[in-house]
């Protein structure tokens, strides 16, 4: 059921995203356009460490397919969760541990500075915060990581191939 809510917010937040910078005449602006700023992403990690863009895309695909689900819930879910748990309570540490997690999707544009692309990395916090508290649900649930890093994997495929 997690799997299934996960996805079909994910994919509707998207197109919701999608539709409203089409309509205001935005598609394309990586100031504005999540696909384009992660395109400049790419190609601004391309030129830094003297590869091609389409090798910079593979190593970015590696990562929110692999480090993406393992690391990040090893770390929001498994330790940071955890620690806040014991000492302030479920409700107050999913929503600490969820804005930690946010916070650092809109650091991945950090990396255009100095025309880092704010809406796009707003948008990105704001969109998976929702996603958070949903893999705090179901780590909760399962007492057990295995599920939400599943579910974070299949989740950035959807993601992956959307884009």
């Amino acid at each position: 059921m997690v799997l299934v809510v996960s996805f079909v917010y994910d994919v509707g937040a998207d197109l919701l995203y999608g539709w409203l910078i089409s309509s205001m005449g935005l598609a394309g602006n990586p100031q504005y356009d999540f696909g384009a700023a992660l395109e400049a992403l790419a190609a601004g990690a391309a030129v830094k460490f003297g590869i091609s863009k389409g090798m910079a895309m593979l190593i970015y695909a590696l990562y929110i397919l692999i480090w993406a689900p393992i690391g990040e819930e090893l770390f929001y879910r498994g330790y940071m969760y955890g620690v806040l748990q014991d000492r302030y309570g479920v409700y107050a540490s999913a929503i600490i541990s969820t804005v930690f997690f946010s916070i650092r999707h809109f650091t991945h544009f950090f990396f255009l500075t100095p025309n880092v692309p704010v809406i796009p990395g707003l948008w990105w916090a704001l969109s998976v915060f929702p996603f958070g508290l949903l893999m705090v649900y179901a780590y909760r649930k399962t007492d057990s990581l295995h599920i939400p890093i599943i579910i974070h994997f299949l989740t950035n495929i959807v993601d992956a191939l959307a884009a």
